[in-house]
């Protein structure tokens, strides 16, 4: 709040503390202004006639710096004029209010900025909803197949247009049955198995791996500088760690096998996501191919760690 008549200033504040609000006061344009650039609030009551920075532009610099929220701004001021009126809503004020004011009329008003904010606040949240909704896989909460392949497209791009980029790998988890037991059982079963699965899956990578759902009973894990070996040394690990998991679901507990395939792209031929997924299909069980050639490797003695993203 701005005002710099000391005893409006501090009836002001009385007022909205007492309606359960924390306030932060200003007694100049000057001084809203450096609150206005370092504390986060939700609405602002600006005098517009103030010595030095006038509230209206107190109020243009709050439209300048704002982001995803939109801050109410409250106008108090003598100007009646309409085109006074005109030239504050202009300058982004969202209500105003003639002085002298009733405080009946300045409750109404602050009532009206928390269903202001309230509503906004719920947009964005639901905004935010929408876009995660479109990026992630509604069960299982990991990347869809659609953001999962821009990845991976983009990322072998990147390796592409670069000499000497290095190898790129990715992991395959499929889940034997699993597909059998949701049309027996129904979606909501077959749901909380795949969401079972995938919490499985995450907690055993490291954080910040990037993972999706790829199809309906298959992970996808995108594993950048992961070399042939270190990959076919991965998936046997997987292999052995998930070689007895049971899931419990509310039709009764489902024993998964799992079975754990990788491919890598190592030279600036390779690099295409559709040779590497073809090269993921042509694979043996916990066996790694390349998207030149396929081969099965012996175990290394050392099983490598994913690099840290």
């Amino acid at each position: 709040m701005a005002e710099d008549d000391l005893v409006l200033r501090f009836l002001l504040e009385e007022l909205v503390t007492s309606w359960g609000h924390q306030v932060c006061i200003a007694e100049d344009g000057a001084q809203a202004l450096e609150l206005v650039a370092k504390e986060p609030f939700d609405a602002a009551i600006l005098d517009w006639m103030m010595p030095g920075v006038a509230g209206v532009d107190v109020c243009r610099a709050i439209r300048a710096q704002e982001g995803e929220r939109h801050p109410f701004v409250l106008m108090l001021t003598a100007k009646t004029h309409p085109d006074d009126i005109v030239a504050g809503l202009d300058a982004g004020a969202d209500e105003y209010l003639a002085k002298p004011y009733n405080p009946s009329e300045l409750a109404a008003r602050v009532r009206a900025a928390e269903r202001f904010m309230r509503v906004q606040d719920q947009l964005l949240e639901a905004r935010k909803l929408i876009a995660f909704q479109a990026k992630h896989d509604l069960v299982t909460s990991l990347w869809n197949r659609g953001t999962l392949m821009d990845a991976l497209h983009s990322a072998l791009r990147e390796r592409s247009d670069k000499m000497g980029a290095g190898p790129y790998s990715v992991l395959r988890f499929c889940m034997d049955g699993a597909r059998d037991f949701a049309e027996a059982h129904g979606p909501k079963v077959g749901g909380e198995l795949l969401k079972a699965w995938a919490d499985q899956v995450v907690a055993a990578l490291p954080p910040g791996t990037e993972l999706g759902h790829l199809e309906r009973d298959q992970l996808l894990v995108l594993l950048p500088d992961v070399d042939e070996d270190g990959v076919e040394a991965l998936a046997r690990e997987f292999a052995q760690s998930f070689s007895d998991m049971r899931f419990v679901t509310s039709a009764g507990t489902f024993a998964a096998a799992i079975e754990v395939q990788g491919a890598t792209a190592a030279t600036m031929g390779e690099y295409d996501e559709s040779l590497l997924l073809c090269a993921l299909d042509a694979s043996a069980a916990f066996s790694v191919s390349r998207v030149t050639h396929m081969r099965r490797h012996a175990m290394p003695e050392r099983i490598p760690s994913i690099p840290a993203r």
